[in-house]
């Protein structure tokens, strides 16, 4: 259960001690066009937080990445999205954030191809959806 504020709904701590915001401004009743939109509630997008985070699926740059499945089938955003990004914090003391993701539409939200591969050698995801993600087919 999260606690709501003005921004949305805090979530936490992770295993790892993380604290994770649900922000209004990525929910489907925002007015805000040039957000990406979950289309899962907020205890979802919490679990697939939380889910990345435990399974250490922090890339090079410092960003978690998750996703629904292993298949990467499980519809995440509004825009058909099967991922989600969530960005490094500037301050280690800041609460995470995340949104659906589509590297098709913005190449800068691509997971880096060597933790793809890494992922993938973890079985942390099927080898179609490393193959989709490796060339953007999302």
């Amino acid at each position: 259960m999260g606690t709501a504020n003005e921004k949305g709904v805090t979530f936490g701590p992770t295993k790892t001690e993380r604290f994770y915001d649900s922000l209004n401004c990525h929910r489907p009743t925002s007015k805000k066009p040039e957000k990406t939109k979950w289309c899962i509630d907020r205890q979802g997008e919490y679990a697939i937080f939380e889910n990345a985070d435990s399974a250490s699926r922090t890339c090079i740059k410092g960003h978690i990445w998750g996703f629904g499945n292993q298949a990467g089938t499980i519809v995440l955003g509004g825009g058909n999205e099967v991922l989600a990004k969530f960005p490094k914090v500037v301050n280690p003391n800041d609460n995470w954030h995340g949104y659906p993701v589509s590297p098709r539409s913005k190449p800068s939200d691509a997971p880096p191809k060597e933790d793809i591969k890494q992922w993938l050698a973890n079985g942390d995801i099927e080898q179609v959806f490393a193959r989709r993600l490796l060339r953007f087919e999302l």
